[in-house]
């Protein structure tokens, strides 16, 4: 087995072995996160309207929320999905063959 397979492996294992959502994608964290960021947008449009910050400054936040925004949403719905997809995994095979590859190395 390769490095990226077992790294791979391994994420699976650790991911579906959990069983919280993370804080950062728990439902008040992102409501407070969501109100922080519109607090964050007006006052950005508001600084770059009465031309206290750069264009560049704003597009660098705007860039920056877009991400974090994004990050939360894909890990949200992964957590999500992963009741559906539990079932078809065998986490047990998984785990065997990194006990295997870890016995040879």
């Amino acid at each position: 087995m390769n490095k990226q397979e077992n790294k791979i492996l391994r994420s699976v294992v650790r991911s579906y072995s959990r069983n919280r959502m993370p804080v950062y994608a728990r439902m008040p964290f992102v409501v407070i996160s969501s109100i922080g960021m519109i607090v964050l947008l007006v006052a950005v449009k508001r600084l770059l309207v009465a031309g206290e910050i750069n264009i560049y400054v704003t597009f660098s936040i705007l860039l920056f929320s877009g991400v974090a925004i994004g990050f939360v949403s894909i890990v949200r719905a992964s957590y999500k999905c992963q009741p559906f997809i539990k079932p078809y995994l065998d986490l047990s095979a998984i785990e065997q063959k990194l006990s295997d590859a870890d016995k040879r190395e």
